[in-house]
């Protein structure tokens, strides 16, 4: 591995140095703030969509997990009051 012998220094830029850079400088950086604008507005739609997609998919699954039918009667095949199942069937859904 070869090793740098001696470091270049730099030289200060001269007044035609800075004349060229600032022109340069202008010339690359003509239409940034419309293009910036123009990134922030594409950023923020992009931002919008995804946080409305997420929460109508959260609302969707919670909605349809919270949407338990209230039933007026039941009839079971064992000796229950049918009141008592309805209202045990009743507490377990709303407990999810």
């Amino acid at each position: 591995m070869k090793k740098n012998p001696t470091p270049q220094k730099l030289l200060p830029a001269s007044p035609a140095d800075l004349a060229f850079i600032r022109s340069l400088a202008a010339s690359h950086c003509e239409g940034l703030e419309a293009r910036c604008a123009r990134h922030r507005r594409r950023a923020d739609i992009l931002r919008l969509g995804v946080a409305a997609c997420l929460f109508i998919g959260c609302c969707t699954a919670y909605t349809s997990l919270m949407a338990a039918p209230q039933y007026d009667q039941i009839t079971s095949t064992y000796d229950a009051y049918p009141q008592h199942v309805c209202g045990t069937i009743r507490q377990a859904l709303e407990s999810l």
